[in-house]
């Protein structure tokens, strides 16, 4: 957005080096002006996300990995954080991004399913839950997975 107002503006020499571009979480680190014109400047500021006090920390992370505060590759635990995902998803909507079988109510078994799908396998053809989690809190995050989920 900033980019492209700039750019629509004539001011695209000094923003391309002041505001960059990312699909992960965080990438605003301070506070930006970036001045469009004589009589109008934009500020670029770090966003604030308030996660809700009610979850438990499943919950309450997989809240703020909906809303695009969390980058997945930060987290300790993918897995969990997938699984809450899945759970909130639409089924039907996993399913033909995936190419997997249903899963019923169990998120795990779609990460398994998911693992074994993209060859993500460890030593032994043991499926790695944790890959396939990344995967998906990957897609999830840029935008690849085109569903509506409530926050």
């Amino acid at each position: 957005l900033i980019r492209s107002l700039a750019a629509s503006r004539g001011a695209m020499s000094s923003t391309s080096k002041a505001s960059g571009v990312s699909a992960t979480a965080g990438s605003t680190k301070t506070l930006r002006e970036i001045k469009l014109d004589a009589k109008l400047t934009l500020v670029d500021s770090p966003g604030v996300v308030v996660a809700s006090t009610r979850d438990d920390d499943h919950a309450r992370l997989a809240s703020l990995m909906l809303r695009g505060a969390v980058n997945p590759a930060d987290l300790d635990d993918p897995a969990t954080a997938a699984c809450e995902l899945v759970r909130r998803a639409q089924p039907q909507a996993l399913l033909l991004k995936y190419a997997v079988p249903a899963f019923g109510d169990n998120p795990r078994a779609f990460l398994v399913a998911v693992a074994k799908r993209r060859g993500k396998l460890k030593k032994g053809g043991i499926p790695d839950v944790d890959a396939a989690a990344r995967d998906v809190l990957d897609d999830f995050a840029k935008g690849r997975l085109h569903f509506y989920v409530e926050p």
